[in-house]
């Protein structure tokens, strides 16, 4: 599992925001450890502070960080299953088809789109993501792919799709306007 993690950037969060970061972050840590059939890949934000969120995994053996400027499409694209706090990366997962875990714990506003689509399993509490974590163990995902097959399919075309007019066709119309016009 790939965890594509995120960073505090105090021009946007406030004090609140920041803790409740760190406890998801524990949280997932936490959950990652207790399952040793699992393992963690965390790809850090090229802004984040590693070294705030190695401290937080506390050194769990089944916890690996990518190098923070590896570029995080070819981890989405290998993983068996992705885990997000609501970065753009979501969007990259739930685009490939992958099991996608978005825990937003009460106060987190940056996953919103994402838990608002239904499209991603959204756990609000520690407990929540040890039990999303374990259910993926055991199934490898496909729970939790039925679970949000209809709101991901809605969500993919509403906001990939565009309705059955997806980003090319979008592309093709402007050059076809930019075209005649000259």
């Amino acid at each position: 599992m790939v965890f594509g993690s995120t960073y505090r950037m105090s021009a946007y969060d406030n004090a609140a925001d920041i803790e409740i970061l760190r406890n998801m972050k524990r949280a997932v840590f936490a959950a990652a450890a207790s399952l040793p059939m699992l393992t963690l890949i965390v790809k850090p934000h090229p802004l984040e502070d590693v070294n705030e969120s190695r401290a937080l995994a506390s050194g769990a053996i089944n916890i690996v960080f990518a190098e923070q400027t590896e570029d995080i499409r070819p981890l989405t694209r290998a993983c068996d299953a992705f885990l997000t706090l609501g970065s753009a990366s979501t969007l990259d997962a739930v685009i490939l088809g992958k099991p996608t875990i978005c825990p937003a714990f009460p106060g987190w506003e940056w996953s919103e789109l994402f838990v608002d689509s239904g499209a991603v399993a959204v756990p609000r509490s520690a407990e929540e993501i040890v039990a999303a974590l374990r259910e993926l163990v055991e199934d490898g995902g496909i729970t939790i792919l039925a679970r949000h097959a209809q709101a991901r399919d809605t969500f993919l075309s509403e906001w990939v799709r565009d309705g059955g007019h997806g980003g090319t066709d979008r592309v093709l119309s402007l050059l076809e306007s930019v075209v005649c016009l000259n």
